[in-house]
Parts: structure tokens; sequence; C-alpha cells
């Protein structure tokens, strides 16, 4: 059995052991310490993270504008092509409407060439037609008029031994009259020379 002194030693220790603690537990500076550290490791990984977050939305940010600038520099060709594509598409166009217009130009001139050809031609026909036509008539005025002044001479002849004829019958072939000689030589005479100038008169001057 352990005597007096021993537990005296025994108790002093465990009172040494206690205050120990005690000291131990009241002295905090190593735990701030660690808490300082900790959290300014974790202020620093925060200050970390958030700069890294930052930085990649600024990337994402600046990746973005690239595609988007991107993006509007394909739009824009691609609308520049389809401008110039239609542009090409218009002017094709255009020259073919052009190209057709000429065509019926062409087309329309020589119809209407084609139809002046026939006007003229027809105009012509028509012309020579009448004019045979008039040469013919023509022809046959004059064949009627010298067949007329033919027969108009013939009359006249005619009409001028009819009168000779009853001039004379008159004058030689009576019963007799009571005229002497000289009076009959006189009327023969004078009304020969009346006779031949009425003769001599054209038609239409005789009375």
């Amino acid at each position: 059995m352990a005597n007096v002194a021993e537990l005296v030693v025994q108790m002093h220790a465990n009172i040494d052991s206690i205050h120990a603690c005690v000291r131990t537990l009241s002295d905090t500076s190593e735990h701030d310490a660690e808490i300082s550290r900790l959290e300014n490791s974790r202020s620093e990984k925060l200050a970390a993270l958030q700069a890294q977050h930052a930085a990649s939305l600024l990337s994402l940010s600046r990746k973005r504008e690239t595609e988007q600038a991107e993006l509007e520099k394909l739009r824009k060709k691609e609308e520049q092509e389809i401008a110039e594509r239609r542009k090409r598409e218009d002017e094709e166009r255009k020259a073919r409407i052009a190209k057709e217009e000429q065509e019926r130009e062409r087309v329309r001139g020589e119809e209407d060439e084609e139809r002046e050809r026939e006007k003229e031609d027809s105009e012509r026909g028509v012309s020579e037609g009448v004019e045979r036509e008039l040469e013919r008539l023509e022809d046959e005025i004059e064949r009627v008029i010298g067949e007329g002044r033919s027969r108009l001479r013939e009359l006249d002849e005619r009409r001028k031994v009819s009168l000779l004829t009853i001039f004379f019958f008159s004058l030689f072939g009576g019963e007799g009259g009571r005229e002497s000689g000289e009076e009959r030589m006189w009327l023969i005479c004078g009304g020969g020379r009346k006779l031949i100038e009425r003769l001599r008169r054209p038609c239409g001057e005789r009375a």
C-alpha cells in the first residue's frame, strides 16, 4: 500500500497536470492563428475562385463576342452573296427580257415589212389593173369615137349627096316655072354657091 508521501507526490503531479491543462485550455493563440490561417486561406481561395470565375466570364464573353462577330460576318457575307446573286439574276432577267423584246421587235418589223410589201403589191396590182382597164376603155372610146366619126363622115357625105340631088331635082326636074331664062340662071348660080358654102361649113355651124 502506497504511503502518504507517494500519495502527496501523485496529488501534486495531478494538480500540475490540471494546471497545465487549464493553461492549455486558456491559451487559444494557436487556435486563433489556425483560425486566421483558415480564414485567410478561405478568403484567398474565394478570391482566386472569384478571379477565376471573372476570368472565365471574361473569356466566355470574349468568345461569345468573337463568335457573334464571326456569325455577323458570315451573315453579312451570305447577305452580300444573296444580294449579288439576286443582282446577277435581275441583270440576267433584264438582259433576257431585253433580248426577247428585241426579238419581238425584229419579228414585228419583219411582219410590218411583209404587210407593207403585200399592201404595195396589192396596190400595184390594183393600179396596174385599173391602168389596163383605163387603157382598154380609152382604146374602146377611141374606137367608138373613130367609128362615130367615120359614121358621121359617111352620113354627112350621104346628106350632101341627098341635098345636091334634091337641089338639082328641084331646079331641073320640075314642071317648068314662070321665071325667065336669066332668072333661072341667076338662081342656079347663086343657090349653088350658097349650097357649096353651107356644105363646106362644119356640121355644128350649119343652119
